[in-house]
């Protein structure tokens, strides 16, 4: 919740079978460790710097924000440094 800086877990309400859409491999590097997320073009990922930004149009200035660390660690190491870093 980003008026109460608290996790929640909400219902979903629903969900529909789409094409699958382009996707972009993000390179994350956090307390030395980097890491490779993996979604679509259109997916929006919240920065501290810009808020809600499409994975597409990330920069290198940009700082995700990692809310569950243990998930970030079980994703595949980085491999490619063409991959966007945040």
């Amino acid at each position: 919740n980003h008026t109460t800086n608290e996790y929640e877990w909400q219902e979903i309400e629903s969900w529909s079978v789409v094409e699958p859409k382009p996707m972009v491999e993000i390179c994350v590097v956090d307390d030395g460790s980097d890491y490779i997320l993996r979604c679509s073009e259109d997916h929006l990922v919240f920065t501290k710097n810009r808020g809600y930004v499409k994975a597409i149009d990330l920069v290198d200035d940009d700082q995700l924000v990692i809310v569950n660390k243990t998930l970030l660690q079980e994703l595949h190491r980085c491999s490619q440094t063409s991959a966007k870093s945040a």
